[in-house]
């Protein structure tokens, strides 16, 4: 499944792709998507000091790329076929 990821989150500067593997995909319904992490990624040690938390924005985005892919496969289309904006969260 990461062929899928790597051929639709082709993203124009190195490090910003946060989803590392497409483990299944269930068309029109969900997706599951990792990231494997080190501790050692920045953002662990600036955020909150010896408390590695990984910022609400980073945890966004992932699920922004992942709804991508999600939406990518589900509708049959490539990124340079249609326009894909995350617009936003809502708290069920």
């Amino acid at each position: 499944m990461s062929v899928i990821k790597d051929e639709i989150l082709k993203v124009k500067y190195q490090g910003m792709t946060i989803v590392d593997e497409v483990m299944d995909i269930n068309k029109g319904s969900d997706i599951h998507a990792i990231k494997r992490l080190t501790g050692e990624e920045d953002y662990f040690r600036g955020h909150f000091p010896n408390n590695p938390v990984m910022p609400g924005v980073i945890i966004i985005e992932a699920l922004a790329q992942a709804s991508g892919i999600l939406g990518f496969q589900t509708n049959k289309k490539k990124p340079d076929q249609i326009v894909t904006v995350f617009a936003g969260v809502d708290k069920r």
